[in-house]
């Protein structure tokens, strides 16, 4: 058996499955005051009564798009520090077009002018005290040609790691490629979502072991595909597509059809996608994250308004 979980923006939908795929059982649960954490908890726990043995359960899959409209206002995220490495000075500042309510999250910014070396312990020390003022909660490092080279950002997560071990640090060539503004703002946007998907995994995962559950536990991500529990925590924007994934995935599914186009209604909104032998078509321009140009890999979609718009869609 395995159990489904799908958090919404206002309830947690879950099920169980049998290993022929029909659903055992399934609950929804309203989050209230933003726990989501506690609907989850909830949820699984209404689910229990239906099985024998929490060993039949072979893998718990958490659809973690649930709290982008809270994000979009700015809570929960971490207080973040940039830390952007260029050859020159750029005229370009970090953080264009973004929100307010996510920009204000962004403690302490810092741009280092690098030669054919990086000269990174001129300004480390400078650069801890400053991070350390700032009580930053996560760093996003930048460097202008980490996806040729990325050394430099090597070198300087290396250093905060030591000095700074419990701060999550973010290095931008492993979320994007090339694109620097893009791959800049996708690298940030990561940093600030850490803190939020990591209390929100390891309160279910640790939550899913005190009822006595010992089988994995797995994250779809943008791409449709499945990720752990600690690639999650470490690459958390790699998550905020897998609603329109899952949907296009999970509709093509049920439809039994390896190749269709599947229209995703929800509140507010209808996505139309395109699935080619059983994997959608992504986007081959700039996505857009709560309005933010990013170079993520997201499923291509057609968006239509539906009726009164209520719950803002994560991407574009």
């Amino acid at each position: 058996m395995r159990i489904g979980i799908n958090v919404g923006s206002t309830q947690v939908d879950a099920v169980i499955l049998s290993k022929h795929g029909k659903v055992v059982a399934a609950s929804e649960t309203v989050i209230q005051d933003d726990e989501t954490v506690l609907a989850i908890k909830e949820a699984l726990v209404s689910l229990i009564r239906y099985l024998r043995d929490t060993d039949e359960v072979r893998g718990v899959f958490i659809g973690a798009t649930s709290e982008c409209q809270e994000v979009k206002l700015g809570k929960g995220l971490a207080k973040t520090g940039l830390i952007r490495l260029n050859r020159y000075q750029s005229q370009i500042q970090p953080l264009m077009k973004w929100p307010k309510a996510l920009s204000d999250h962004v403690v302490y910014t810092q741009s280092v002018e690098i030669g054919e070396e990086l000269d990174w312990f001129n300004y480390f020390q400078e650069s801890l005290a400053r991070l350390k003022e700032a009580e930053v909660e996560a760093i996003a490092v930048v460097g202008a040609f980490s996806p040729m080279d990325n050394c430099s950002e090597q070198l300087v997560k290396e250093s905060l790691n030591y000095h700074l071990p419990s701060i999550p640090v973010t290095m931008s060539h492993t979320i994007g490629s090339i694109g620097f503004l893009e791959r800049e703002n996708a690298a940030v946007l990561n940093a600030l979502l850490s803190k939020k998907m990591k209390n929100t995994l390891k309160g279910v995962k640790d939550f899913l072991s005190s009822l006595g559950f010992h089988c994995p536990l797995w994250v779809t991500r943008n791409d449709g595909c499945l990720m752990t529990i600690e690639e999650a925590i470490e690459f958390p924007v790699l998550t905020l597509g897998s609603d329109s994934a899952n949907s296009f995935r999970g509709g093509a599914f049920l439809a039994k059809e390896r190749s269709c186009i599947v229209v995703h209604v929800s509140e507010g909104i209808t996505k139309i996608g395109t699935m080619i032998q059983e994997r959608f078509e992504e986007s081959h321009s700039q996505t857009y994250v709560f309005g933010i140009p990013t170079n993520l890999r997201m499923p291509h979609s057609i968006v239509l308004p539906l009726g009164e718009e209520k719950q803002g869609g994560a991407w574009s």
